[in-house]
């Protein structure tokens, strides 16, 4: 650079004019730019605008990849030629430009359709809300900075050159009337000579950052010093494309080819016909839907020396350190190591061999009897008792559960009909791509593909939930008689077994789940491609045939195992004052089947639906989200991976209860199972922030509502963990409130000195009064993960909670087998010590599967308002106004479905128990000898009963369920159900707590004053006492609050928030008949 000043610098000084601190143009630039511009007259009047230099286009822009060498006029005058090609001639009459590119810059263009589109850009670009990127190779010395921030101003004064000046002259006057602005421009440095991006964004402090304020002029460069290819990316804050090469030059780093401001324009005999700068980005929210969109343009030849076009593309998207190929691996192999977990569990349960009707022993399917030493309390009689009595629970569990599931496949077929006529019928049956919802600008799949994928996905989601119940169900009996068999070594021996048998069940559904929805997910995209918002669109039908799956699965099962239950207790108990699970009680084996049909099976099903949901919500979010819009596969698998991570955590958690830890006398059973919950959590925490700092990028935007957030990875990390921790306050609070350790169900146990009434009175009191703290909870978890992360905040937080489903699976799994077990040793006659041990195991089981409730329960809220959010979004909602008509005559519907969905569950199990009395009482009045123990009951009679009554009554409440949405949503519009899903979701989990916590009491309460631990306990007793006949009627009162209503209201606010979200599109097209005929 030359420091004498020009003629123009003079009189700029002798008119106190501010003198510019770059050179002027150089002597050769004026025949360069001559010679150029000609060269471009003469390429751009034989350009032509194609499809292949499209970015990106919708029906307000069209963004293209515009050549070096071309000016901007010439490709603007091409795009009316491009869109009659196109058969959109008619369709953007109104082409401008909103910003210019200078005649050799390449890259990002975008090109409005309308005027006021144009307007809008002009002022996002005014008030600096679009953010660009610059891609410059530059040549001279090395720097020594890696990151820098010039300020300065630049003007251009009567003379016609753009020059740097002071930042302090900014404001002042030039010569011809123009005044000096300030310019601002961030660089980074990519390679040097090839070498390059040689330090992670991540590394990279606040304070790295050199900010040059520019008041001098800049140091003169030696001419002879060594010359660098330097790549720099560029980030200017305003102005045009010169700003840029005015700072390189000022830096000493000229742009190659730019002769105006210095720049080499021969170089290692190449001779450059334009500058090599390339406009390499561009993001701003969307001027009409106000989405964030990113334009990348692809990078130019000089660019990609050196692979530089992979290294710095990853730099300039600051990638998740989790590369997709490695996420690719990391999934299915969590998930198989899930899998291959649960048969290492399986075999070392089947080790415990039994025998029933062989004693040859070459039968593994039949063997059953120990081999092992045993105490010899029992004999060979007793044993095969066992057997008999396990063989009749297993297929009366399997036999209920294979007629269940043919009525299902009925629904399954014509629920997917109907998902695919609606959802086709949306464009009419349309063959034909449609423009994107959220990722405006591109072109979608067509309706009708989107229809016939989500119905694949709900048949694959219905047929997972199926298999999950049924697994858990198999696992269930197959164990029940090994727990009993090893109660006789000790209680640690039976509970080994009863919680490997439950680890089975737990690891199978959360592996499979896992591995199905990835398979799923990676199969679909072959036909999507690029199209992410109709694929996890289309992702959505697996959760929904999950769901509808768990809710016929938890009603049906629900009804069968209480009908049982309080048919036998009421009989049996209270009339006949036998004990329960005795032999001569015909209701029994219909009890023991219930158990797993209902407590296995259907909530099995029931927490693969709200896993199934979680992830989908999550998905969905996601896909409308900055990962979906750049296509970030590993930071759109985040909720995979944190399910990945849940499945080793278990694994872990799982050793210290089966092999690091022994179980020597009962009093530790339930500290062992409370101590898997503490485990779990701790260690998922550690799990949670490894996988949120190597599969996020530090920063992204989510969409929420119309707007776009910016969240950064940490943020995420703690609405992960939050909704962790929420899950086990909702869980420790929910077992303070239902175990007969602590103060309210032992309050709930005195009532019952004065009767079944005031028994009832304590223990409505206690479920209300329980509400409380979950509630807050729930409330904590949605306020702070909103405000970090909107909806995908709250839908992470509810995988939070189910991140630990496989353990918290073996311990709900772990109470019915333990109860089946006690069963069966009651039944075979076993001594009394044997029925202590299973007892010891059965009460640790009902602690910790109120729990297990508690988790449900605040998964399903957050599960419920996270797919809620994703159906106002996708129903173009803008607000949801409780105070128009619309909303609130839905919002109170919407609360009173809990109440009727729980009148409809209760009187069923009601019925269904009147005709269990009956014809218990049928049995003991009408069979000789059957009191005595002389004479069998008719088991068969009783099973029948109950499965007749659950196939038929689950039929209504679940049409209840399923029917709402579709009703609500076809004759009285989008926003009327919007108000239904708030109210139900609202009123339902209140309800859902408070039915459980109250059945829970009852329950417990009984068992408190059975077991006589205590002398408070002793005083209410014994068995067959008045007190103890009260706690019994409050016991079978609660039955179908805590096992079919409380539990099937999880999934009613559930599935109806996904059934909302898949039918959506078809609500916002056709929705709303009514209102429309009126």
């Amino acid at each position: 650079m030359s420091d004498q000043p020009s003629s123009q610098n003079a009189l700029q000084i002798s008119q106190n004019y501010p003198v510019p601190l770059s050179p002027p143009l150089p002597l050769i630039s004026k025949n360069m730019e001559l010679a150029r511009a000609m060269s471009a007259s003469s390429k751009s009047s034989l350009f032509t605008l194609s499809r292949n230099d499209v970015v990106y286009e919708d029906q307000w822009l069209i963004v293209v990849n515009k050549p070096q060498g071309i000016y901007c006029e010439t490709v603007l005058e091409s795009v009316p030629k491009l869109l009659a090609e196109s058969g959109l001639e008619g369709k953007a009459p109104e082409i401008h430009l909103a910003n210019r590119l200078d005649r050799d810059t390449s890259g990002v263009m975008i090109i409005t359709k309308s005027h006021k589109v144009a307007a809008k850009l002009v002022k996002a670009f005014t008030d600096h809300k679009v953010s660009k990127t610059y891609i410059a190779c530059c040549i001279g010395s090395a720097p020594k900075w890696e990151r820098i921030t010039v300020k300065s101003g630049h003007g251009r004064s009567k003379f016609g050159a753009w020059r740097v000046y002071a930042a302090s002259d900014v404001g002042r006057s030039l010569p011809g009337g123009s005044v000096v602005r300030d310019m601002e421009t961030s660089f980074e440095i990519l390679s040097i000579n090839g070498q390059g991006c040689f330090r992670e964004p991540s590394e990279f402090r606040i304070d790295d950052d050199k900010i040059l304020v520019v008041e001098e002029k800049a140091v003169i460069i030696d001419g002879d010093a060594k010359k660098d290819e330097i790549l720099v990316i560029a980030r200017p804050r305003s102005g045009r494309t010169h700003q840029i090469r005015l700072h390189c030059q000022y830096l000493g780093i000229s742009i190659r080819g730019d002769v105006k401001y210095e720049g080499v324009y021969e170089c290692k005999g190449t001779t450059y016909e334009g500058h090599e700068l390339h406009a390499e980005s561009m993001s701003l929210d969307h001027p009409i839907t106000g989405l964030p969109i990113l334009f990348r343009a692809p990078l130019p030849s000089w660019a990609n020396q050196n692979g530089l076009e992979f290294k710095c593309h990853d730099y300039l998207l600051e990638m998740a350190l989790l590369s997709e190929g490695l996420t690719q691996v990391v999934i299915p192999v969590a998930a198989l190591v899930g899998l291959a977990f649960a048969l290492l569990q399986w075999f070392l349960v089947s080790r415990v061999k039994v025998s029933y009707g062989s004693s040859d022993g070459n039968d593994y399917k039949d063997k059953l009897i120990p081999g092992e030493e045993e105490e010899g309390i029992d004999n060979f009689s007793v044993t095969l008792k066992c057997a008999e009595i396990q063989n009749a629970i297993s297929e009366g569990a399997t036999s209920f559960l294979y007629t269940e599931y043919r009525y299902l496949s009925i629904f399954m077929g014509v629920f997917g009909v109907v998902i695919f006529l609606f959802l086709g019928s949306v464009k009419g049956f349309s063959t034909q791509s449609e423009p994107c919802t959220y990722n405006t600008g591109n072109m979608c799949k067509p309706a009708l593909a989107n229809a016939f994928f989500t119905t694949v996905a709900f048949l694959l989601g219905a047929l997972t939930s199926v298999i999950s119940g049924f697994l858990g169900m198999k696992i269930a009996t197959y164990a029940n008689a090994r727990t009993t068999l090893e109660a006789r070594k000790g209680v640690g021996k039976a509970f080994i077994t009863a919680f490997r048998s439950g680890a089975v069940m737990g690891f199978l559904l959360a592996a499979n789940g896992l591995l199905v929805l990835y398979i799923t997910i990676n199969l679909f995209k072959l036909y999507y491609g690029d199209d992410w918002e109709g694929l996890y669109e289309s992702i959505t039908g697996y959760g929904l045939g999950g769901s509808s799956m768990a809710l016929f699965g938890r009603v049906g099962g629900g009804i069968y195992t209480k009908a049982a239950d309080v048919g036998a207790d009421l009989v049996g108990k209270v009339e006949r004052n036998i004990p329960e699970d005795d032999p001569r009680n015909p209701a029994v084996i219909a009890d023991n089947v219930g158990d797993n049909v209902g407590d296995i099976a259907g909530m099995g099903s029931d927490l693969f639906g709200s896993y199934a949901e979680a992830t989908c919500a999550a998905l969905f979010v996601a896909s409308i989200s900055s990962f979906g819009i750049t296509h970030d596969y590993t930071a759109m698998s985040y909720p995979l991976i944190i399910s990945s991570m849940g499945i080793v955590v278990c694994l872990i958690t799982t050793l210290f209860a089966t092999d690091l830890f022994e179980i020597k006398i009962a009093s530790e059973v339930e500290p062992s199972l409370k101590r898997q919950l503490i485990i779990s959590t701790v260690l998922m925490t550690a799990g949670i922030a490894v996988v949120t700092f190597v599969a996020l990028p530090s920063e992204f935007t989510m969409f929420s509502f119309g707007t776009n957030k910016t969240v950064k990875n940490w943020y995420l990390f703690f609405c992960v963990s939050i909704g962790l921790w929420a899950g086990l306050v909702i869980g420790y609070t929910t077992e303070y409130y239902t175990s007969n350790a602590y103060s309210p169900v032992q309050d709930v146990a005195d009532s019952c000195r004065t009767g079944a009434a005031t028994n009832v009175i304590f223990g409505l009191a206690l479920g209300y009064k329980s509400v409380i703290i979950p509630v807050f909870a729930i409330a904590f978890a949605i306020y702070v993960s909103f405000s970090l992360a909107a909806m995908y905040g709250i839908a992470v937080a509810a995988l939070g909670m189910l991140s630990t489903i496989a353990t918290g699976l073996a311990i709900d799994a772990y109470g019915p087998i333990s109860d089946n077990a006690g069963g069966i040793a009651e039944m075979a006659g076993m001594s009394h010590e044997i029925r202590e041990r299973t007892d010891a195991l059965d009460a640790a089981g009902n602690t910790t599967a109120a729990i297990g409730k508690g988790f449900a329960i605040g998964s399903a809220a957050l599960v419920s308002l996270a797919l809620f959010g994703a159906y106002v979004s996708r129903a173009g909602i803008e607000t949801v106004d409780v105070l128009t008509p619309k909303v609130f005559i839905g919002l109170l519907v919407g609360a009173m479905l809990p109440y009727w969905f729980s009148a409809m569950t209760m009187k069923s199990v009601g019925s269904a128990a009147l005709k269990m009395v009956e014809e218990v009482r049928r049995q003991f009045n009408t069979i000789p000898g059957l009191m005595e123990g002389t004479a069998k009951p008719d088991y068969a009679t009783c099973v029948k009963i109950s499965t007749d009554a659950s196939l038929r009554e689950m039929i209504p409440p679940g049409a209840l369920v399923m029917l709402t949405p579709l009703i609500a949503g076809t004759f009285f519009g989008v926003e009327t159900l919007a108000g239904i899903l708030a109210g139900s979701l609202v009123s339902g989990v209140q309800v859902a707590i408070s039915a459980s916590n109250t059945g829970g009491a009852w329950d417990n309460a009984k068992k408190y004053i059975e077991a006589g631990n205590s002398e408070h306990a002793k005083s209410l007793g014994p068995k067959g006492s008045d007190p103890h006949k009260a706690a019994v009627i409050g016991d079978t009162i609660g039955d179908p609050l805590k096992d079919t209503s409380g539990p099937s209201l999880n999934i009613l606010i559930k599935l109806m928030a996904v059934e909302s979200l898949v039918f959506a599109p078809f609500f916002a097209a056709h929705g709303g008949l009514l209102f429309k005929w009126l």
